[in-house]
């Protein structure tokens, strides 16, 4: 009994010790995914949130989006071959990467339209709306793309009527899916 007592002693201060750590770990990515995203170092930024998410367990809604907005722009910043004011000399990456990332931002954005949070789950369908277009707009199929970020965008202002963004993109998409 005296060994097992022991071994609890010393199992306690391990399992506290490990924990500090996983909080500690966690703190700093939390503070460096923030970091290169206020930064506009969107590649970084998607990375970190993506360990944080799926790696460390993190779930938090505001880094979901900030994923999701990572992830779309990393993508958006790829495909033009601009970062920053500089073109890049880079290989051109493939296009199945590109919409890799797309998906990723979009898997994020359906995620939190169930939140609880209104103007987080307007916010959502509004980039919803808005990646679908920028991301397939002028391949096959654009007017049911314009129909489907319709939707997204009138979602988004049910969610919350004082989305200013939602309630352009659901104007403009109108007047363009209405005009001859």
């Amino acid at each position: 009994i005296i060994s097992t007592l022991l071994f609890v002693g010393l199992l306690i201060p391990f399992y506290f010790y490990i924990r500090h750590n996983e909080v500690s770990a966690q703190n700093t990515l939390i503070r460096k995914a923030k970091n290169d995203y206020y930064q506009r170092e969107f590649l970084s930024a998607y990375k970190t949130y993506e360990r944080l998410l799926d790696t460390m367990n993190f779930d938090d809604e505001r880094a979901r989006m900030n994923y999701g907005n990572a992830a779309f722009m990393s993508s958006a910043i790829l495909k033009s071959g601009f970062y920053g004011s500089t073109r890049q000399n880079s290989p051109e990456i493939p296009d199945s990467v590109l919409q890799q990332l797309v998906v990723k931002s979009q898997d994020a954005y359906i995620l939190l339209t169930t939140s609880k949070d209104r103007k987080l789950a307007s916010q959502a369908y509004n980039q919803i709306g808005y990646s679908a277009i920028k991301s397939q707009f002028g391949k096959e199929g654009s007017d049911s793309i314009l129909y489907q970020a319709l939707f997204n965008f009138k979602q988004a202002l049910k969610k919350d009527p004082r989305n200013d963004s939602a309630r352009y993109n659901y104007e403009l998409i109108k007047k363009i899916i209405s005009f001859p």
